[in-house]
């Protein structure tokens, strides 16, 4: 059966080894604490540049939904001038002219039929024979100058994929920054996804967008320090109960140890849990004084009252040497 020293001199061994391991793994965190405020910057640009880029697509879809009312208003205008042109030729006698610009609108409206899309040719059409025949259409010239003012033809679907796009990574990866992070230290799906987007936005045209996202984007993995591996600590840090150094027992009615040892226990289930959830340097660097604090303790006592716990007593009474 184990003698409370046994139990000690176990635990004793653990954090002998355990300490220097402890003082590197929080070096390495030290110098990812400096790390963290490059980390949440480029959380907080990436983010607020991906809002950005989303404002930009959303006013071309905006635009487009424009567009396309604009367009509608168009083939509204030729079919109503056809009706006005068929009614004015029941009551002229000469109706050659007529019929003649009747036919050029009926051509067209044909165009803008056939095409299940923006049919830019029938628009053109269409502002010829208004200006040759002077016949009006409402919405065509406000449809031209909107046109001409479109820097891209992307069609309002494929806008509406890029923006849908956009949202769901953002969705994905900018939702905290704990999972941003997390997301960037595992790998650079990160930076490929958002690069990917970046260059969809260029192939649609949409440069603006695509500018401000690859302004900033994150840096790749490799680039970035490494978190330590906590599993070396966790192989030495084994949990006290199920090691069976729990607990510390003596017939003495003043004796501490079992305090002492519950203690500890409770303050190494700590550390273990700051390592398996990976806390950064504040929540470790906490973890680690704790359960060094709690040792101090439980060695100090340990020592002071080494015949209790199976040792040889300083002198044949038993007793301490004071």
């Amino acid at each position: 059966m184990s003698t409370n020293l046994d139990k000690f001199r176990v635990i004793e061994k653990m954090m002998e080894e355990a300490r220097p391991l402890m003082v590197e793994y929080l070096a390495v965190l030290d110098e990812r604490q400096a790390y963290m405020s490059i980390y949440r910057s480029e959380y907080r640009k990436l983010r607020n540049g991906s809002k950005e880029a989303i404002r930009i697509v959303e006013e071309h879809v905006r635009s487009k939904d424009d567009f396309s009312a604009l367009y509608d208003d168009v083939v509204y205008a030729v079919r109503e001038a056809i009706e006005r042109l068929e009614e004015a030729r029941q009551t002229e006698d000469e109706t050659e002219h007529l019929e003649k610009v009747i036919g050029a609108l009926r051509d067209v409206l044909g165009d803008f039929k056939r095409h299940s899309g923006i049919n830019l040719k029938a628009i053109e059409k269409s502002k010829e024979i208004s200006d040759r025949y002077n016949i009006p259409l409402q919405g065509l010239q406000s449809f031209i100058e909107l046109q001409e003012s479109q820097s891209t033809p992307l069609p309002i679907e494929s806008a509406e994929e890029l923006l849908e796009e956009l949202e769901k990574a953002d969705r994905l990866y900018l939702a905290s920054f704990r999972e941003y992070r997390e997301m960037c230290e595992s790998d650079d799906e990160v930076y490929i996804l958002y690069s990917d987007i970046v260059d969809d936005l260029l192939e649609a045209g949409l440069n603006a967008a695509a500018d401000k996202l690859e302004s900033v984007l994150p840096e790749s993995s490799a680039e970035r320090v490494a978190r330590p591996d906590p599993q070396p600590l966790l192989s030495i840090l084994t949990p006290i109960k199920s090691s069976g150094l729990e607990y510390f027992q003596s017939k003495n009615a003043k004796s501490e140890s079992y305090n002492y040892n519950v203690n500890f226990a409770r303050e190494l289930a700590y550390t273990r849990r700051a390592l398996l959830e990976q806390r950064e340097m504040k929540g470790t660097n906490n973890a680690f004084k704790r359960i060094n604090e709690a040792y101090d303790l439980l060695e100090t006592y340990m020592y002071e009252r080494f015949h209790q716990l199976g040792g040889t007593p300083y002198n044949y009474h038993g007793h301490l040497n004071r």
